[in-house]
Parts: structure tokens; sequence; C-alpha cells
């Protein structure tokens, strides 16, 4: 890339290629996708798009994008490979959205979380992505509605060890007073299919750790994944 943006989407194809598309620069919004370090376009969206909600699939070979925002907010969605034209996707059913979070179920199973439409309005809902059928269905919805949020998966004593979703930060609307931030983290149990009350947001506990906010906790996630400290 050669020039600065930001509302990128991306991830590792393949494990080991960092492929990154779209965003908004000095020249505005762009459709390019790129291999981080290469200068020549891997590839184009059909739609110029920042802020949407991505995921790698299709055993790490695309790159599938979701709504967005490029002036006009955007429910379209695409597949992205590099070297190959996209592929259109399905659009979202949860409507014309930007700064939608994803995160996977399994290999096979998206979750795509909240976002936010016009006039500023913040999303609950949350869909479920079948990847081979390309099909959305509906999740259930979120207690809080949420964008610019975070959402993954971890192991969970409280499930007896099982894999649960967590959503956690981020907008939860506007009033006259500004911004109201979502002040509680949500875990989505598949096996019952529910969303539960989850931490505060200011006391996160880890071992014998205690975080103050979420960003000190994101740190650790990030020097544990990136920077292999232990947690």
């Amino acid at each position: 890339m050669k020039e600065p943006a930001y509302g990128i989407m991306g991830g590792l194809i393949q494990g080991h290629l960092p492929f990154v598309c779209g965003g908004h620069g000095y020249a505005g919004y762009t459709k390019q996708c790129h291999i981080l370090g290469q200068d020549e376009v891997s590839t184009q969206m059909i739609v110029r798009r920042a802020w949407a909600a991505f995921a790698v699939v299709n055993n790490d070979t695309q790159l599938f994008v979701v709504g967005g925002i490029n002036i006009a907010i955007l429910r379209s969605s695409e597949f992205l490979t590099p070297g190959q034209p996209s592929v259109l996707g399905p659009p979202y059913l949860g409507g014309n959205l930007y700064n939608i979070q994803m995160t996977t179920i399994n290999s096979t199973t998206l979750l795509a979380s909240g976002g936010r439409g016009a006039t500023f309005t913040t999303s609950n809902v949350n869909y479920y992505f079948d990847i081979p059928s390309k099909t959305w269905t509906s999740a259930p919805t979120l207690i809080q509605a949420r964008n610019e949020h975070n959402v993954g998966h971890m192991v969970s004593n409280k499930h007896g060890r099982r894999t649960v979703i967590v959503v956690a930060g981020g907008e939860s609307g506007r009033d006259s007073n500004g911004v109201i931030y979502a002040s509680k983290a949500e875990i989505l149990d598949p096996d019952t299919n529910q969303f539960e009350q989850g931490f505060e947001n200011g006391i996160i506990t880890r071992q014998h750790k205690t975080f103050n906010n979420i960003r000190e906790f994101q740190d650790l996630i990030f020097q544990s994944l990136f920077q292999r400290r232990p947690l």
C-alpha cells in the first residue's frame, strides 16, 4: 500500500500472507486489496468500502467482508482471494451497517454482531453465517446494542470448559450528553443459544491479575498471541 488508510479489513491468507483490503485514505474510499509489503494491487473489491466486518474463511484461502461504508452505508458482502476476481456474497440480513464485528464459531460458521446504521443508530442484532451454503440465519440479539466493540471466543470454566462467545466494549448509543459506552460484557453460550450478562468492563480478572479497563485486557491478549508472552 502506497498511502496511509484506516478502516481497513484484512487477515492472514494461507497462514502467512497478510492480505488487506479497502479503507479510507487521502484519495477517499478504495476498493484495492494488497499483500502487505507489495506495491502492486492483488485484487479489487466490487464495492469501495471501509469499516466492514471481516473474517478469513474457507481453509484460510479467502477474506470475507460484510457491510461497511463508502459515503453510503452498505449491506453487501464479498469473498476476496489474492490474485483472483472478487465474488459477490449474499447481502447482510441485519441491514445497512458498518462497524459490525465478526468472529468464527467453527470452521463453517461465523457470528456477525451489532454495528452502526444511519444517524448514528446502534444495532443489537446478530446473525450466523453458514459458509458452505452462504446463508444468513438469525442469532440471539445482544442485551445491549453495540458498535466498535470486540467479539471473540474463549474456554469458560463457568460453562464446564466449553467454548463461549464473548462480546465486550464499544458504544451502545448516544444521547444529549454524547456517547454512551457499553458497561458490561456479554457471553453467548452456543449450547443454550442465549446471551447472558458477563463481567464489568472495568473489572476483568485473570488468575491473580486485575485489569482496570478493557484496553489493558486487550493488550494482554495481544501480547499472548503475537509476542508469545504467557497469560
